[in-house]
This record gives structure tokens, sequence and C-alpha cells, in this order.
């Protein structure tokens, strides 16, 4: 099998076992040129081999064998039948194939292939195309070549609201989607026997099929009642999946259900009506006097002035007349001072202006004239004036929002300090805080208990025992609160993933000394800048 200088001589090519194994064989000669493994591939090639498997341990070996001239005879190839598996997965909804092509050997057929499905019970699903193709490449692994039809779950049942802007009054747009904040709207109400709630049953879903020609029944859709304790409603006679006003008033939206809230309304809250606690929603016509606390179940809607007191709603805020208090927010322990406007809301705040006051609101805050020395903390917007107006003035004022803030001016010439933050739902921030003073506190005093322990046992005195027995439950108690806060404080963290959209957007003119931060990005304005919006980029806040 010489190249003619030498290189193979003494080795031939045995074909053996009817064709199924090629032997090398060689007997060392006095003239010879050493071969490599290419060398040798080449050789099985030109002899007319190349469609067998070749050994590959076996060719390296002859290669070393015949480069140190010592006879061998190795099967370096051989003749292999193309093979097949197929793979059922538990759930009968897939199979998957694996196909090992020929070496000088018998192919796969499709008969093969379709001879085994038969065999397995696959009768739904067969993919024709995916076998064809596998088949025409002569390899394929865990190729999906039958697909069962997976059951569609289905649809959950839904509690459709029939309340029109049952979410609450918001202020209207006019035909440039100008907020037009001097008409908030009326306060919703319904009259008894209207409908509220529609209860929509869950679907059966689709069911669907296994590759062995099964039906597999759908799961069906969550279903979804009515609760059991809601208010001033009742479900209607005629139809049990309709709810039904039992009372005339203000329908609230709650969980799975609406409360009907009977409406009070009320001229001034002063000395004369004291502090007011009540369910439903409220209507003063008048002013809220310095020193009152109010507090409704409902919406809270003023029409006129909301002074140095206290209103707390679950619904919405609504101040026509503004609100200011009589003194600065805090104090320089951080604590607020008497004197402040505080307004708590779990939906909205609309006010004419705030001053001297700290007002939170789960949602938005919207203010129509200016916010001036005052603390404002928005679960999602916060915006303080109309676009197009010169009103809507931030001064010497803490604004927080997680989604958005937006005012004509913020800032003065003066340089008072003034603070704008988004990106953070102010409300989960101040719980984090919180609940990390809380750690500080019982960590310390986890500490002190260790210390104590060390101590008495290092110093055992007549009442050890009891003492020690106390301050090892003490040390169980105190390891497992720090233990909760820890996982309450990663908690939160997680919930405090800065809003990725949140923007600060200033119309006319934002001063320099402004404090704009987003997220945990802080910039301190060196400079004016005019009509400007600010965001959390890539290198940090960008303008």
């Amino acid at each position: 099998m010489s190249d003619g200088n030498g290189t193979g001589a003494g080795l031939v090519f045995q074909a053996r076992d009817d064709m199924k194994k090629l032997v090398a064989v060689f007997e060392p000669v006095d003239v010879m040129k050493p071969i490599d493994a290419h060398w040798l591939r080449r050789k099985l090639e030109d002899e007319g081999y190349a469609d067998l498997f070749i050994i590959p341990d076996s060719l390296g070996l002859a290669v070393e064998k015949y480069n140190a001239a010592t006879a061998f005879a190795l099967t370096v190839a051989e003749r292999r039948d193309g093979t097949f598996s197929l793979v059922v997965d538990e759930d009968l909804m897939t199979v998957r194939m694996t196909v090992t092509p020929a070496y000088g050997g018998k192919a796969i057929t499709r008969n093969d292939i379709y001879q085994a499905l038969r065999k397995n019970g696959i009768v739904f699903g067969i993919l024709d195309e995916a076998i064809e193709t596998s088949l025409t490449k002569g390899y394929a692994r865990n190729k999906l070549i039958a697909e069962g039809l997976r059951p569609v779950k289905g649809s959950d049942g839904e509690l459709l609201s029939l309340i029109r802007e049952a979410e609450g009054s918001c202020p209207h747009y006019d035909d440039t989607e100008t907020i037009d904040y001097r008409d908030f709207g009326a306060i919703l109400s319904v009259k008894q026997g209207e409908p509220l709630m529609r209860r929509v049953p869950p679907g059966k879903g689709t069911p669907g099929m296994t590759v062995r020609g099964c039906e597999v029944e759908p799961p069906m859709g969550t279903d979804v009642q009515f609760s059991t304790v809601l208010k001033g409603v009742a479900v209607s006679p005629d139809d049990p999946d309709l709810l039904l006003a039992a009372i005339s008033g203000q329908p609230v939206l709650v969980t799975n259900g609406v409360n009907v809230e009977p409406i009070i309304t009320i001229k001034n809250v002063d000395l004369s009506t004291g502090n007011l606690d009540f369910d439903g929603s409220l209507k003063i016509t008048g002013d809220v006097k310095p020193g009152m606390r109010i507090k409704a179940m409902g919406d809270i809607y003023i029409q006129g002035v909301v002074e140095a007191a206290t209103v707390e709603a679950s619904g919405d805020i609504e101040i026509r007349g503004g609100i200011i208090g009589q003194d600065e927010v805090r104090n320089q322990e951080g604590d607020l001072n008497p004197g402040v406007a505080e307004i708590r809301a779990n939906g909205s705040v609309r006010a004419l202006f705030v001053e001297n006051a700290l007002v939170t609101a789960n949602v938005d805050i919207l203010v129509h004239e200016f916010v001036i020395n005052s603390e404002l903390n928005a679960g999602a917007r916060l915006m303080v004036g109309e676009p197009g107006s010169s009103k809507g003035r931030i001064i010497s004022a803490i604004c927080r929002a997680r989604e958005r803030v937006a005012a004509i001016t913020v800032g003065s010439r003066a340089g008072v300090c003034t603070t704008i933050e988004i990106g953070v739902d102010p409300a989960t921030r101040d719980k984090l805080a919180a609940v990390r003073h809380l750690l500080e506190v019982k960590e310390k005093e986890l500490q002190e208990t260790v210390k104590a322990l060390e101590y008495l046992h290092k110093n055992p005195c007549r009442n050890a025992v009891t003492m020690l027995k106390e301050k090892h439950d003490a040390y169980l108690r105190l390891q497992t609160e720090v233990q909760e806060l820890e996982g309450r404080k990663k908690r939160l963290q997680k919930r405090i993933k800065p809003v990725e959209d949140a923007g600060i957007v200033v119309e006319r003119k934002v001063y320099s000394g402004v404090r704009i931060k987003i997220g945990e990005r802080l910039l301190e304005l060196a400079d004016d800048l005019e009509n400007v919006t600010f965001r959390s980029g890539e290198e940090g806040i960008t303008y």
C-alpha cells in the first residue's frame, strides 16, 4: 500500500467477517516512512472504505505501532446499521426520536419508524415532516416527532363592576388633554336597586388529547364569589350572579364586591361638631378648623380650607380650598410639629394649594397652584399646576412619588432646600426605614442579653438559675424577632426596586440647589435649567 516513496509500506487492509470488519495488517519492511492518522484516514477513503465507521482509538494505535515498526493486525473500521430510539414523555404529550446514521450498513427506513410508533400505541399528533427531515439527514437527537394536544384551562371567574367611574372621581380633561383642576366632578352615588357588579362563572376549558389518542379533561377556571361581608348591597333575587344596591349612597369597590356607603354632609368641622370618624363618605361644605381630626372609610370632599388639622380617608380626598398648616412640617429631631396639617388617603389627594402640610396618598397627589414648606408622598404621580399655566410652583418642600413628578417651577432664586424624589414607593421606603431601625434596636438588645448570659456563667450567684433561665428565654425571643425582621427587610428591599420609566418633568424652570433623587441616585443642581425632564440612565440621572 506504499505511496511509492516508502510511506505506508508493509500496510494492507483486509475485509473480514463478511465485510463487517476492516482489519489493518502490517509487517515491517526495510524501507518505510512514518505515517499519521490523517494519512491513514485518507488511505481508507482512497481504498473505498469511507462509508464505514472508523474507530478513532484503533486508528491512533495503528499509527503508533506502524511508526514503531511493530507488526499488528487491528480492526480500524466496521460496518454499522442505522439505529433509532423513541422516548414517550410521562404525560403522554410528546414523543422524541434519536437517530444514529448507518455506516456502510442498513439505513433506517420510514416503515421502521412508523412500525415502532404503532407498537408504542402512538396514533395522534404524528409530525410526518419532522420524521421525513430526520430520515433525509440520517441523524437526529431528541427530535420531536409527535405532539399531543394539551388541555386549555377554563377562563377564570370574574367580578365585573357595573358602576360608572367606580374607582373614584378624577379631574376632567379638555380637548387638549389638559387637566382642569377647577372641576373635580361630583361624588359618585347610586340608588337603591341599581346593579353594581356582575359575577361571571369560570369557563370549562377545552379538552386535550394524548399521543395515544386518549382525551384529557381540562382544569376548570378559578371560581370567584361575592364577599359575604359586604355592606349596603344584596344579591338579586332573580339572578344569583348580580349584586344590587340595597340602599342609596356611595359605591366603594372592595375585594370581591362593592360596599354602598351613605354620604354625610357637614358645614364646618370645628369644636361644635367634634372630631369625625365615619364608616362612609363625607362631604364638608365649609372649612376644617385647626386641631380637628376627620377619618372616613370612603371619600372626603371639602369645599373650604383645611387648616392645621388631620384628615384621613380610605378612598380619595378632595380639598377645593387648599391646605394650610400653622408650622413647619418637622422639628429638628425629625418629628412632626403639632401645628402641621396632615392629610392621608389610600386613594388620591386633590387640593388648590399645600402649605405647611404633610400629604400622603397611595395613588396620586394633584395640586392646582403651589406647594410650599411641605412634605408630599405619592404612591404613583405627583402633579403641581396645569400645563401652560404660570401657577404650579414647588418651593422649600420634599416631594416624593413612585412614577412621576410634574410641576411648572421647582425651587427659588433664594436657594431654599427643595428635594424631588421618584422611582420608589414612599410607603415601602418608610416601612423599610422603620424595619431597619427596629432591627438595629433588637440586635442591640440581643447583644446585651448575650453579654448578660456570659457574665452570669462566669459569675454565678444565689439566683443564677432563675436569672439564667430568664436571660436564655429573652435570648431565644430576641433571636426569633431578629430573624423575622431580617426576613421583612429582605422582602421590602425586593419591593423597593426603582420604577424603570419614572421621570421628573419641569415645564418652565428648576433652580440651582434643587436636589433630584431617582431611586438611589442623587443629583444636586449647580445651575438653573429650563423645560427639563429628569430620568435615570445607565450613567446616572440624565436630563
